[in-house]
């Protein structure tokens, strides 16, 4: 609990203590240092350039991109679908009125704006092979749109500190003790992210040398990846009873806990819970 007698500042961890050091000098000078062009990855100077030349298509149609755009779009938009209905169910079912329900919806949108990506640009995209740089002002819209998110919920900031040199969550009152949860999730983010940079670098291959196998890779990640966001706001309709009671009725939702509770007994067990041991009022018959 913040102590009565100190003032807060809020913001005071993104703010420097107005001193300068040899420090402070060689470690900001570092970080505003421009990477050094390594040799290989300087391009030829005798070949044109042509810059997002990895973004656009070919201009051609065929039926495997047919096949797989369809597919992206088709899923993309189940997974949008079943993300509006669990923001629907998180806000209207009581349990989920919780921190939990608070992570599930912000990760919830995010996974939603992802899969609007896929349905709107990449399917299409892939299927007609159209040469479009919307995904550049698709891609600063969502960055808009997205950031205000951080102040609206509560404690959520990171800014950096140019004291402790590095990114810090900054406090909203005074004495808050800070979370470390967040900083082990967001380390596994940054170690996931790490393999997927160092996974794109090996696989950005030249064309002439690329083979089926890789277009594969390709394939099985973006599908794979559109299939989580469709498994995770599956899970909370399939696991949660109250919700499936909205969606198929209590006698189904009974059948199903019923065969839960008996696959989890005991086999000389007498207890055999179904939806016709119940009456209209909800209370099992003897």
């Amino acid at each position: 609990m913040p102590n009565a007698t100190t003032t807060f500042d809020y913001g005071s961890e993104l703010r420097g203590n107005g001193e300068m050091s040899l420090e402070n000098i060689l470690f900001g000078s570092t970080v505003f240092a421009p990477t050094r062009d390594y040799p290989h990855t300087m391009h030829n100077a005798t070949t044109s350039f042509d810059y997002g030349s990895e973004l656009r298509g070919n201009g051609e149609i065929s039926l495997e991109n047919i096949i797989f755009g369809s597919t992206v779009f088709a899923l993309a938009t189940v997974g949008i679908f079943l993300g509006v209905l669990n923001l629907y169910f998180i806000r209207t079912v009581k349990i989920f009125h919780c921190a939990f329900g608070w992570f599930w919806a912000s990760r919830t949108v995010g996974e939603m704006f992802l899969e609007a990506v896929n349905a709107v640009y990449t399917g299409p995209v892939s299927a007609l092979k159209r040469n479009s740089y919307g995904i550049i002002a698709y891609t600063w819209f969502c960055g808009f749109l997205i950031v205000p998110f951080f102040f609206v919920i509560p404690c959520s900031a990171v800014g950096y500190s140019p004291q402790q040199y590095t990114y810090v969550f900054v406090k909203c009152f005074a004495g808050q003790e800070r979370d470390f949860t967040y900083s082990a999730f967001q380390n596994v983010i940054m170690v996931s992210t790490l393999i997927i940079l160092v996974h794109q670098n090996y696989r950005n291959v030249p064309a002439h040398k690329r083979s089926g196998m890789h277009k594969a890779l390709n394939i099985m990640e973006v599908i794979s990846l559109i299939l989580t966001h469709i498994a995770n706001p599956l899970s909370l309709i399939v696991f949660n009873p109250e919700i499936r009671r909205r969606l198929f009725g209590k006698a189904y939702s009974d059948e199903v806990h019923s065969i839960t509770n008996q696959n989890k007994s005991a086999p000389n067990s007498m207890t055999h819970r179904t939806a016709t041991s119940r009456d209209d009022d909800g209370t099992a018959q003897k």
